[in-house]
């Protein structure tokens, strides 16, 4: 679902904001100020397809569920939990505390806005069964969005799932099993465990199987990255990526360095997300020294923009915040077609989102991560 603008109320510790769309977004912020819920939320957003899900709201899986409210509570409330499935945010994790009412509030181009409560639903559905048979719907992901989480602690998701080669093979096989020999309850409360699992490390790892390879601009961008290069071998039933060093040694991806393993998956996701989609990125700058930081950051703007993909960064780096600015003055990026989102959260206080766009001299009033320089300086001059 492609948005105009996203309207966050009590959202995890953000208390108010709003997010527009821009070709490049910037959300960077404190520590825990909300920045990564909201760029899963994004992600979520952009997975919604709302006349499919619509359909299903209307099938025959509520034919035997008590429903209180009317058809378009029902849908609502079947694109929240989409979106929170998407995100891989449990429902009880998504209100701020002690606030009654927690909302998004979406705005797209060709509809009226569509406004969904997480705290009070106006729908009850009857237990828990009912999103257990269509969990599975719910979870089928189109390439339209892709999400890459923060770090090597995230990206190990990924690296973890091949090597326990949880793979849709080893998947549908569990589900033949438990429709055989497990029964309806235990099959439900499989599911309802697997609801909790986010879908981003399943999601890559299908998208590998299906592939086979990595494309040439996957391999091109990486070597402008790193030396040495990346390849799949596909010779055993586990697919495993290889990074091959200069020298010719080949490491397992999951064994090789920091900075490798965590940037990979970014450069892979432009493989897989679709033209005109939208890539999500939480710290891109994770492992790599500021000039692999900022060299990355030219490089997925220019493929993004030659496939019209959106760009969404969640950042704590004054490198690619100052690399984006920088961009606005060699026209790389066009002024208007970048936004940056300020997450503030203030000791024993919630979180506002401030947006700024940059000026002609490629300058916003917010001082960022300057903090740290002047308390450096500050130190010097003592």
């Amino acid at each position: 679902m492609k948005y105009t603008r996203i309207a966050f109320k009590n959202i995890g510790p953000i208390e108010a904001g709003e997010i527009e769309h821009k070709k490049v977004s910037v959300l960077f912020g404190n520590n825990n100020s909300g920045k990564s819920i909201a760029s899963s939320l994004i992600h979520g957003i952009c997975q919604l397809d709302t006349a499919a899900l619509r359909n299903l709201a209307r099938s025959d899986m509520f034919k035997d569920e008590r429903i209180n409210g009317d058809q378009q509570s029902a849908d609502r409330y079947i694109y929240g939990q989409k979106i929170l499935w998407s995100a891989g945010i449990p429902q009880d994790r998504i209100a701020t505390f002690n606030k009654r009412s927690c909302t998004l509030e979406i705005h797209s181009p060709r509809k009226t806005a569509l406004s969904i409560n997480f705290k009070r639903p106006r729908l009850s559905v009857g237990r828990s069964k009912t999103l257990a048979r269509f969990g599975r719907t719910l979870n089928e992901q189109s390439d339209v969005s892709i999400y890459v989480p923060a770090g090597r602690t995230g990206v190990m998701q990924y690296y973890i799932s091949i090597s326990r080669a949880k793979n849709t093979l080893l998947r549908y096989t569990l589900d033949a099993f438990l429709e055989t020999v497990g029964g309806s309850d235990k099959r439900s409360k499989k599911d309802a465990q697997l609801t909790n699992i986010p879908e981003h490390p399943e999601r890559m790892y299908d998208l590998i199987i299906r592939e086979g390879s990595l494309n040439q601009d996957v391999k091109d961008i990486f070597s402008t990255l790193f030396p040495g290069s990346i390849k799949m071998d596909t010779s055993n039933t586990i697919p495993k990526i290889v990074y091959v060093d200069p020298s010719g040694f080949e490491t397992e991806i999951e064994h090789a360095g920091s900075g490798i393993a965590s940037s990979l998956p970014i450069v892979m996701s432009l493989q897989y997300v679709d033209d005109g989609g939208t890539l999500v990125i939480e710290e891109p700058e994770a492992h790599l020294e500021p000039a692999r930081q900022m060299r990355l950051i030219e490089d997925l703007v220019a493929a993004a923009d030659n496939r019209k993909i959106d760009l969404v960064f969640s950042t704590q780096s004054d490198y690619v915040v100052k690399k984006l600015l920088a961009m606005t003055v060699s026209k790389k990026i066009e002024r208007q077609d970048l936004g940056f989102y300020y997450f503030k959260r203030m000791p024993n206080a919630f979180t506002r989102i401030t947006k700024f766009v940059a000026d002609k001299d490629g300058e916003i009033p917010q001082a960022m991560f300057d903090d740290a320089l002047d308390s450096l300086v500050e130190e010097f001059s003592s």
